[in-house]
């Protein structure tokens, strides 16, 4: 996909590393934009701090992330920042280092972001695309809402991967009818927080039969 390459995006492998689950991907970079756009402001407020261990385990996050996604430039970045940080108190030269080094990231993030976007607007569209091929057009009716929901619950109780799939065809013909409950289940299943994502789904279902 032309879109991974211009983000510097590993996406095959990435995908490989997921068991091919590209909803999950999907969801991941969803999730990891959001991260990454509130990771500069709160990386500078910790080294305004002081709080030198917090910066440090910021950078581990924001690598680990970049790292999953295949953002493996953004990743290299984000370690190096976070070395030159547990370097820093080394010496005068070292500190200097890793101001540097800290200092670089916010632009490096800034300058990912658009392309990481397009990206995700991309899979988004495929995604549709595919759910609409694959599920009726048109909203749920009471009973068939129950009986997916009821499935849904079913996955995430034994934590299966499927879940990603039927949350995605769930959102897309049950959204506008369950509003932000279904956007917080979608985004608990993108996060693979399956324990979270199993009660929203059961208010759900108890909504569904109210």
């Amino acid at each position: 996909m032309q879109a991974a390459q211009a983000a510097g995006v590993g996406l095959v492998a990435a995908l490989r590393r997921l068991g091919g689950q590209q909803a999950v991907y999907e969801r991941m970079l969803r999730n990891g934009l959001t991260e990454f756009e509130a990771l500069p402001a709160l990386l500078a407020q910790q080294r305004a701090r002081g709080d030198m261990p917090n910066a440090r385990r910021t950078l581990h996050t924001l690598k680990g992330l970049a790292a999953t996604l295949g953002a493996a430039g953004l990743a290299a970045k984000a370690g190096a920042a976070e070395q030159a940080l547990a370097d820093g108190a080394s010496s005068a030269a070292a500190a200097a280092h890793s101001a540097a080094a800290t200092a670089a990231l916010p632009a490096a993030l800034q300058a990912a972001l658009p392309a990481l976007r397009t990206l995700l607007a991309q899979l988004q569209h495929a995604e549709a695309g595919a759910a609409t091929d694959a599920v009726p057009v048109g909203p749920l009716d009471p009973a068939r809402l129950h009986a997916a929901l009821t499935e849904l619950a079913g996955l995430l109780q034994n934590c299966d991967m499927r879940a990603t799939d039927v949350v995605g065809k769930l959102r897309l013909q049950a959204g506008r009818t369950l509003g932000l409950p279904m956007q917080a289940l979608d985004d608990a299943v993108g996060a693979l927080d399956f324990e979270k994502a199993g009660s929203l789904c059961r208010q759900l279902l108890a909504f569904s039969q109210a």
